[in-house]
């Protein structure tokens, strides 16, 4: 029976638990998408699936020490095969996808199968995805794909309905702990917990990011004009973001995770043993659930926008309107 060997891979135990199932029934799909927001590690599972398909160990899978690993390991086996993304959204082209599906009948060079990775392929436009769906309608014997996706509702429902989506979760704050291993920096990691919650990839960016501190700053001032009757005081606190768009993606993930926290505490939901912010104390006190709800979902699609490349002058006016509009001003 084969075992797989999540090795680098912390939490999601009810996730590893069906993959193992998976490899033990020899019965691993032509097609899994990995779902979940940027930083829960779905590259990092993508690449350890693909290593684990390549290996030849036929016992624990990826072994890490067989020829199929180690060329996996430094990304020159010739039966994996990842689509890459251009332009400014990172969209994978029609061209690449053409090219991965004539490759795709190919019978594989090394390895028992051949793997194709198609990261954040809900970036990747409808024109793209129908031509990748003779792939999937009816799959080369040897080919395997992988698709990892921040919401598999972005992808056409006949390609999300012919594959195994495989949801990636957060982890616990001692989880975490494990993964960044680093106790000179406990407090940091809790404070940044109580923002990201269990996103191991954001936690060790913003440890590493000397401006997450002012986007902390500025988040906050954004949170307390909210509350204020002065229309001017959201335009003053949210001016240092005028024309950065990074920033004002940091500072709305920001917001976003402010009202969840303050919506949880009004709604009584309780979360892991993470002292709540004051402000989303103070936010849950003055702000019913439905407008806390309309400030989350309002963040989403600010960020939508600012990704999508809005006029970030125009976008930051919105930003201070719709946000002032929703918590009832």
């Amino acid at each position: 029976m084969v075992l797989m060997n999540f090795s680098g891979f912390a939490g999601n135990q009810a996730l590893k638990n069906r993959i193992s199932e998976l490899f033990s029934s020899n019965r691993f799909p032509h097609a899994v998408i990995l779902e979940g927001e940027k930083g829960l590690g779905k590259k990092r599972l993508a690449y350890l699936l693909a290593q684990a398909l390549v290996c030849t160990s036929g016992e624990e899978v990826p072994c890490g020490h067989c020829g199929g690993c180690v060329r996996a390991k430094t990304g020159n086996h010739p039966d994996i095969y990842t689509a890459e993304g251009s332009g400014k959204t990172g969209a994978i082209p029609v061209a690449a996808i053409r090219q991965l599906k004539e490759d795709a009948y190919i019978l594989p060079s090394e390895a028992e199968r051949k793997v194709y990775i198609l990261p954040d392929a809900d970036r990747t436009l409808p024109a793209a995805q129908n031509a990748f769906l003779k792939c999937f309608e009816e799959p080369p014997p040897a080919a395997v794909f992988i698709i990892t996706c921040a919401t598999s509702r972005a992808l056409l429902d006949t390609i999300r309905s012919r594959g195994v989506i495989l949801p990636l979760s957060e982890l616990t704050l001692d989880e975490i702990r494990q993964v960044i291993d680093n106790p000179e920096r406990d407090t940091g990691i809790v404070e940044a917990f109580r923002i990201f919650g269990g996103n191991a990839g954001k936690i060790a960016e913003s440890l590493e990011d000397t401006e997450f501190a002012g986007c902390i700053s500025i988040s906050e001032n954004i949170l307390k004009a909210l509350l204020s009757p002065k229309e001017l005081d959201i335009v003053l606190a949210s001016a240092p973001l005028e024309g950065k768009r990074e920033k004002l993606n940091t500072v709305l993930e920001l917001l976003a995770m402010s009202f969840r926290d303050a919506l949880a505490l009004s709604l009584g939901v309780k979360g892991e043993a993470v002292t709540p912010s004051p402000i989303a104390l103070e936010l849950a006190k003055k702000l019913p659930p439905s407008q806390l709800s309309a400030l989350y979902e309002q963040c989403a699609a600010l960020r939508e926008g600012n990704n999508r490349f809005v006029n970030a002058a125009l976008l930051n006016s919105y930003m201070c309107s719709s946000l002032r509009e929703r918590s009832g001003h």
